[in-house]
């Protein structure tokens, strides 16, 4: 039984939940439900650079690609991922078009000219679709783009079938 009721003089409410004790045999516990296997995300293993300059993008990428089981490098620009690119292999590199130093376009197109088989794990972070010149950038590039702010699903998906793609 659920009784409501006016609380003792400070304006609020006040709830009292009655339970019926149970006499009798104690209930057994019950097993508990079978859960599915979580499926093995195609991201664990795969080493991934994120180039981004706002901290908090930085901080989601670096948790959601963690979670997935991917070793994440972390850059704070685009010079910055450059010599990781430079001295490391990545299977994946997400760069925010727009960010200080080196921002995402330049950073591509230094990679085009002196590693370009690197170009086809570029994935682009970006809220910047109204600029004409973003829009002009990536209208003709085969590479995959996400549209900020991000979901934490629709980054999943991006790079998985990123991987897929690239054969796995």
């Amino acid at each position: 039984r659920l009784e409501y009721g006016p609380a003792s003089g400070d304006g609020g409410a006040r709830f009292t939940l009655w339970l019926p004790i149970l006499k009798g045999e104690k209930a057994e516990p019950r097993a508990p439900l079978p859960t599915a296997e979580p499926e093995e995300s195609p991201l664990r293993g795969r080493r991934i650079l994120v180039a981004e300059d706002e901290p908090l993008v930085l901080e989601l990428f670096n948790r959601v690609l963690s979670d997935d089981g991917a070793e994440v490098t972390l850059a704070h620009d685009g010079e910055e991922a450059w010599e990781r690119l430079e001295s490391e292999e990545f299977d994946l590199v997400i760069t925010d078009l727009r960010m200080p130093n080196l921002d995402g376009q330049r950073l591509y197109e230094r990679v085009a000219a002196e590693r370009p088989e690197l170009l086809c794990r570029f994935v682009f972070a970006t809220g910047d679709l109204a600029r004409p010149e973003t829009v002009e950038f990536l209208q003709d590039l085969p590479n995959r783009i996400l549209t900020k702010p991000l979901e934490v699903e629709t980054v999943r998906r991006v790079l998985e079938g990123v991987v897929a793609a690239r054969g796995g």
